[in-house]
């Protein structure tokens, strides 16, 4: 079967997936809320949400590409636009609802491959082994100083294992070079909208 890909201009050359510039039109509707100086409005806020969340169920859960590239495109946005729905909740945020059904979609890709749930590599060991010793010193330390150390660190606990935890979920769904591609092309475009966004600032 044929694979959908954009040609563009060097230096992207071709081989890039079609959907890179919805995923960049993404990526720009995200700058132009992260600019705006009193926020989004909370009815926006829920009803793209609610918008969002519908699109991801339905486009996403056998092409869980398509949920990395939404990832990718929202991580750089997350101290701007902490996608909290104004709910008060810490833990539930776009940042750990997105990061989640990557997984599963992910998880759930790789189960209908069983012989890919054994293509294990000895920096998935290493990595994972550094997860442990992050968590276990962490409960270590709680069990040491009380309940209330545990409270105080957790979230930065959880900071600073999300990043190695992205690794493992792009090994998992960028497997063809088509998304490998698109997701540095994607990586370049934000890094460049980022960047006029800081000029933008300054300039005002």
């Amino acid at each position: 079967m044929k694979s959908h890909s954009l040609a563009l201009p060097w230096p992207w050359r071709d081989g890039l997936d079609h959907r890179v510039l919805a995923a960049v039109a993404l990526v720009t509707v995200f700058a132009l809320a992260a600019l705006l100086e009193r926020g989004v409005p909370r009815i926006l806020l829920l009803a793209g949400g609610l918008a969002g969340v519908s699109a991801l169920l339905v486009w996403t859960w056998r092409k869980p590409e398509l949920a990395l590239y939404v990832l990718v495109a929202y991580l750089p946005f997350t101290l701007e636009l902490p996608g909290d729905f104004s709910t008060g909740w810490i833990s539930l945020n776009l940042t750990n609802l997105l990061t989640g059904w990557a997984l599963l979609t992910a998880l759930a890709g790789r189960s209908r491959d069983p012989r890919s749930l054994l293509d294990i590599t000895p920096l998935h060991a290493a990595i994972a082994l550094f997860m442990l010793l992050a968590l276990a010193s962490l409960a270590w330390t709680g069990w040491t100083y009380g309940g209330w150390y545990l409270e105080a660190n957790a979230a930065r606990l959880k900071r600073f294992l999300m990043p190695m935890a992205f690794f493992f979920i792009a090994y998992a769904i960028a497997r063809e070079e088509r998304v490998i591609k698109t997701i540095a092309a994607l990586i370049m475009i934000t890094t460049a909208i980022i960047a006029l966004m800081a000029v933008a600032t300054y300039m005002t």
